[in-house]
């Protein structure tokens, strides 16, 4: 009986490990950002609310060095790497923009493009599958900028745990390095 409940939960906690979890973010022609975290392909998270009041926190700040912060920079890039390379990406983007004066918007369109491709480019080489589609259009009459996003990244949540955990390795390895302001600090009298 004990071998049998151990396997069920074994196949439970295996499934939740290797599904999948889904980052969306969604900018549509009416400039409302939609960011949605969806588990198993059905349970749906909105992450921004605009009803929800923010509450300031006036409690401890953190003074981190900034030498120290280029170094957890430097070594968090391996598993931002390795995230990525693990990660299916969907990307389409429509925009449609003008500027003051033609010149303007097509030295522009040229800097978007390459830097879109460019990073194009970077995402299919170091991804596992990257779906994407560019249509940008520059409006040489017009002063305007319109934008569509649909963008979905879609990872095993085991790799997002390791992630997490590999940064969390980073962060306790500076966390000496830390300068720590206001708050209360246990074990210390005030």
């Amino acid at each position: 009986m004990g071998i049998i409940v151990l396997a069920v939960i074994s196949v439970v906690i295996l499934f939740f490990l290797l599904s999948t979890i889904i980052f969306s973010i969604y900018v549509g022609r009416d400039k409302k950002v939609v960011i949605n975290i969806i588990l198993f392909k059905v349970i749906k998270i909105k992450i921004n609310d605009k009803n929800k009041k923010r509450k300031k926190n006036k409690g401890l700040k953190i003074n981190i060095p900034p030498k120290i912060i280029l170094k957890i920079l430097k070594e968090s890039l391996p598993p931002v790497k390795y995230l990525i390379e693990k990660s299916r990406l969907y990307i389409k983007l429509d925009m449609t923009f003008g500027l003051s004066s033609p010149d303007k918007t097509a030295i522009t369109y040229g800097l978007i493009n390459s830097f879109i491709y460019t990073l194009d480019c970077f995402l299919k080489s170091s991804s596992k599958k990257v779906d994407s589609s560019y249509n940008i259009v520059p409006d040489l009459k017009d002063k305007r900028i319109d934008v569509f996003l649909d963008f979905k990244i879609s990872i095993r949540i085991l790799n997002v745990f390791s992630f997490l955990f590999k940064l969390l390795r980073i962060f306790l390895h500076y966390k000496s390095n830390f300068k720590f302001k206001g708050g209360v600090v246990y074990g210390a009298s005030n």
